[in-house]
């Protein structure tokens, strides 16, 4: 149970880190074609 709650933890932790990713890539990327 615990080692499962840790998964879930990290999974979420990956989900944050790659949304912040896509979104400075997105504001990047609109920033160079104007």
């Amino acid at each position: 149970m615990f080692v499962l709650y840790r998964i879930q933890k990290y999974e979420i932790i990956l989900i944050i880190e790659y949304n912040s990713l896509y979104l400075h890539y997105k504001i990047v990327s609109k920033n160079e074609t104007e």
